[in-house]
């Protein structure tokens, strides 16, 4: 039975006051611990203007959280989404200032904040507008593309520029105006020391309250203990500087006014070199926080949507905030999971979270002007430390294990995190991306020009599909290794020529004589390896080595691409080949050419034939006698397919291919397979005489052919007459049909499972 309306009013009104309170709950707990980190996001930002200027950057912190993440989470579709400020992005801003600043474009504490607000507004404006592109075309789902050493290398940087940039609060150094340190304070060490320790460990007592509200809480308790000790009796000199005065709300107004002014006075060569750049660079952070963000809460809630509306929610509050004068913001999966563990699972809890920042940065600057600035390093170098990439220093201490699997690999990634960090280091984290990116693609590069050769064998006797006498089989037989095959595959780019050069060399060395470039499995060549490949190919052919280039069929995208940049005209007529039997083959001819063999297209007369074929000599002046000759013109089938049996052949002139149809649903009913093509000093036919059975295969004349013929007639007669000769002819057929037996083995192992 359904239940009445009053019951279903109440049921909704108890599911709706569970989600308030969470929400409430949730986005108050997700305030308190997103304060104090972005307070150290703020100072961190603005630590380059020194400390009369740098607590701007606390308000721009905390009211760009508070106006971009009330637009994100209204906007955004993955449930439990929050944003707020991010160490890299604060980090990218600070080395933005301190290069502007020796540049002389902003000035050191500077007096007017104008210029400074204006390079704010650019940043967090061009930022947000720069990921609203990412957004609409598409392009930000390559962003989790990076690869993960550039990640980790960006991980491990921010740590090591946090605890740089904190190490003077730490120890409680404080500056006079020019810069110059003038006094160190012992006590703010054990502060820093205290609020890390409390901020990364989870006490059970706590579990409830972030760990960053419970270092945050002990620091300042111990600073203001041993403050209150030391008044008495320890002196005024151990612990080290507070926050200080945070701007007014009207000050903080007037100096985002003095930014738009200011916006035409930036000179426009830092704006194109270091600001534009630092903007591209935050536009990454920003996409690649969100994203992953994104995917960690989809995985949470377990409501899997586009990322693309949340990437431009963020970018929309970035364009709000920077117009503000705010610093940019990104989705947080640690600011998310703190709502969503506490209980906030709405956009409410959102609004709540923004609602609670903007309380304390309008009604609680006092309170935060007396937050101590050893327990901000503390809570900074935490986050630092948190943010170091565990699993990349579990990858260097097995690079540094000798014989460890895969330790190329492993050393190439730990290269290009190490070579991040200290790019990071030293010229910011925008350089830092590109270096990594860069760097990740020439190892890439290298090992995928490792793969271009798939596989190199010799002796690949049997796969030309060319069967040739006794004596010329034992000679390809005897020869093998002076053949080598070297496989290609994949896509071939600028790369791949150096390792296709060494292979070719180490064939050489072996003993190849001819060597084979098999480009059957290549799917692409690019323009450097086309160009490539035929230096190295003319290099090897001035040098006097038969280089052969196999697999070019008309049609073929290889083939399609050399001739397009006019490479494949270039190439040998004689070197290059449609297929990989017709360059099998002519290096087979070579081969027997050099060894004395039949050159080919040679014709032998009828007694060498039979001679070949394996007639022993003193009976073949009796068979040429009784045998006798035909000749057939190109192009005629001298056997067709399921014709009754008659004869069989010794092929004296020419060659003759040995056709099978193709068998298929959709194949022609003309279409032939060549199977394989003999030459002189071979036989055909003999199956069907010896079985009875019809003919299998059609026989084709390559060209003019001359054959000897011997009909079943002529076979049986001579059985009775001259069994000696029916013997030599019966025993030729035996080692013709073995030679073909052992073909097909020698083919059949040659190929891969």
């Amino acid at each position: 039975m359904p239940y009445p309306a009053s019951a279903m009013s109440s049921i909704r009104f108890r599911t709706w006051g569970r989600h308030l309170a969470g929400d409430v709950v949730g986005g108050v707990t997700g305030a308190l611990s997103a304060i104090p980190t972005n307070i150290s996001f703020g100072l961190v930002a603005l630590a380059p203007l020194g400390a009369g200027a740098s607590a701007e950057g606390i308000v721009a912190m905390l009211l760009g959280t508070v106006i971009a993440n009330s637009l994100f989470v209204s906007l955004c579709r993955t449930p439990g989404m929050q944003s707020g400020g991010s160490m890299p992005m604060a980090l990218a801003i600070a080395g933005v200032l301190a290069g502007l600043i020796e540049q002389g474009v902003i000035a050191h504490n500077p007096a007017d904040l104008s210029a400074v607000m204006a390079v704010v507004i650019v940043l967090t404006t061009g930022a947000g507008i720069l990921t609203a592109g990412l957004a609409i075309t598409g392009l930000g789902r390559l962003v989790p593309m990076l690869p993960y050493p550039v990640i980790a290398g960006i991980l491990n940087g921010t740590g090591v520029l946090l605890v740089i940039s904190q190490y003077r609060n730490m120890i409680g150094l404080s500056s006079d105006a020019a810069g110059s340190v003038i006094w160190a304070h012992p006590a703010a060490l054990v502060v820093s020391l205290v609020t890390i320790g409390l901020s990364l460990r989870s006490f059970a007592v706590s579990r409830p309250v972030p760990p960053v509200i419970v270092g945050l809480l002990g620091g300042v308790a111990v600073h203001y203990a041993i403050r209150a000790v030391s008044q008495g009796a320890l002196g005024p000199d151990l612990l080290g500087p507070v926050v200080g005065d945070i701007p007014p709300a009207s000050v903080q107004w007037h100096a985002i006014i003095g930014g738009w002014h200011g916006l035409l006075a930036l000179p426009p060569r830092p704006v194109l070199f270091t600001i534009v750049p630092a903007a591209l660079s935050l536009m990454m952070l920003c996409a690649l926080d969100t994203l992953t963000s994104v995917a960690a809460m989809q995985d949470i809630s377990g409501r899997h949507r586009s990322a693309k509306t949340d990437l431009l929610a963020v970018s929309i509050g970035n364009i709000a905030g920077g117009l503000a004068g705010c610093l940019p913001v990104a989705g947080g999966v640690n600011a998310s999971l703190v709502v969503w563990r506490a209980g906030g699972r709405s956009r409410l809890a959102g609004l709540i979270r923004s609602a609670t920042i903007a309380a304390v940065a309008l009604f609680l600057t006092r309170a935060i002007a007396l937050l101590p600035l050893a327990v901000v390093a503390g809570i900074v170098i935490a986050n630092g430390l948190r943010l170091v990439d565990r699993e990349s220093l579990r990858m260097a201490r097995l690079a540094a294990r000798p014989g460890a699997g895969h330790r190329a690999e492993l050393l190439g990634n730990v290269l290009v995190i190490a070579a991040v960090m200290l790019v990071a280091v030293l010229r910011g984290m925008a350089m830092a991306v590109l270096a990594g990116v860069g760097l990740s693609l020439l190892l890439f590069a290298a090992a995928t020009a490792q793969t271009a050769v798939r596989r190199t064998y010799v002796g690949p006797i049997g796969r030309s599909r060319t069967r040739r006498s006794e004596q010329e089989m034992q000679i390809l037989a005897s020869n093998r290794d002076a053949i080598a095959v070297i496989e290609l595959q994949g896509a071939l780019f600028f790369g791949s020529g150096e390792q296709i050069a060494r292979s070719i060399e180490r064939a050489l060395t072996s003993g190849a004589r001819h060597v084979i470039l098999d480009l059957r499995r290549v799917t692409s060549m690019d323009v450097s390896a086309a160009r490539r490949l035929l230096q190295i190919a003319e290099r090897f052919w001035r040098d006097g080595t038969d280089l052969l280039i196999a697999s070019l069929p008309p049609g073929s995208p290889v083939r399609a691409t050399l001739e397009r940049l006019g490479i494949h005209q270039r190439l040998r007529a004689e070197h290059a080949f449609d297929a990989l039997e017709e360059s099998l083959d002519h290096a087979e001819g070579r081969l027997l050419a050099f060894q004395g063999g039949l050159a080919p297209g040679h014709a032998c007369t009828a007694p060498e034939a039979l001679l070949l074929v394996g007639i022993p000599q003193p009976l073949i002046a009796r068979l040429v006698k009784s045998l006798p000759e035909v000749a057939f013109e190109a192009g005629t089938l001298i056997i067709r397919v399921a014709d009754a049996a008659g004869a069989l052949y010794v092929l004296v002139e020419g060659s003759v291919d040995v056709l099978v149809p193709l068998v298929g649903g959709d194949a022609p009913a003309d279409r032939r397979v060549r199977l394989a093509t003999l030459t002189p000093g071979t036989m055909f036919g003999e199956m069907a005489l010896l079985t009875g059975d019809r003919r299998s295969a059609d026989v084709r004349a390559h060209g003019f052919v001359r054959c000897l013929k011997i009909e079943i007639e002529m076979m049986d007669q001579m059985l009775r007459e001259d069994p000696e000769a029916a013997y030599a002819v019966m025993r030729a057929i035996a080692i013709h049909l073995a030679s073909k037996l052992w073909l097909a083995d020698v083919a059949i192992t040659s190929y891969e499972a």
